[in-house]
């Protein structure tokens, strides 16, 4: 078969002949944590629910003594193996496997029952701690559905900070129980200036509950992201304050 792109490229990788087949009846041996991450990862595109085993097809381990975020994934005709430094480790090695898989694994919805994955030894571990990708809604608010999307193209390629643009001067993007009239007034703007065609006359606006602000901090650290805001306030000439 074909020998797959991997984006960003590992620190090493070594190709073999062979591959191997991943079934209806393959299993999974690994903590439920890191069980849960290959699911929520191959489940949607491949069907597979792969039960736990003694002996799973699939294999996850963890050992301190790899770089931060480092991982083995070794892939033979017989099974997956996975050694992970961390969860972030475990997050990025899936995200490697599903891209072995090819375009299809990462598909909303199952399209076949066999997938066959070419047998190879990488290892990784990331060059730079930071590795953040931006969001502003205090310009253009954007529904948390969408935000969730961000975050799963964000984890697809290994980035592990989500920067989250959350205030302007046009618009205040998260609920204050203090101070009310920052969503009851701020979060909407009356219309939209553009350069090119003047005012728009649109009403523009929305903020993000509370409740949904955790789900989006508890959705990205599922996925080994570290959500850091940035917030402007008044006075401050402009200056960001994280």
């Amino acid at each position: 078969m074909p020998t797959p792109s991997l984006l960003p490229l590992p620190t090493a990788v070594t190709w073999t002949d062979g591959t191997l087949s991943l079934t209806p009846h393959s299993t999974i041996s690994a903590s439920g944590s890191d069980a849960a991450v290959v699911r929520r990862l191959l489940g949607p595109a491949t069907g597979l629910t792969l039960a736990s085993a003694d002996r799973g097809t699939i294999t996850i381990s963890r050992d301190e003594h790899l770089p931060e975020e480092g991982y083995t994934l070794i892939v033979t005709p017989d099974g997956i193996a996975i050694t992970a430094a961390d969860h972030r480790g475990v997050n990025w090695a899936v995200q490697t496997l599903r891209q072995l898989m090819g375009p299809d694994a990462f598909l909303a919805g199952p399209v076949r029952e066999v997938w066959e994955v070419p047998t190879a030894t990488i290892t990784d571990s990331p060059r730079f701690g930071w590795r953040a990708g931006h969001l502003d809604v205090g310009r253009h608010f954007m529904p948390v559905r969408d935000v969730l999307a961000h975050l799963d193209l964000l984890a697809m390629h290994k980035f592990n900070v989500f920067h989250f643009h959350l205030t302007e001067d046009q618009g205040w993007r998260f609920e204050s129980k203090k101070y009310p009239r920052l969503t009851e007034v701020a979060s909407w703007r009356p219309e939209t200036v553009n350069a090119y065609l003047g005012t728009d006359g649109t009403p523009h606006g929305g903020f993000y509950t509370t409740d949904q602000m955790r789900h989006v901090v508890a959705y990205a650290a599922e996925r080994g992201i570290t959500v850091v805001p940035e917030v402007e306030f008044p006075g401050q000439d402009r200056k960001s304050v994280v």
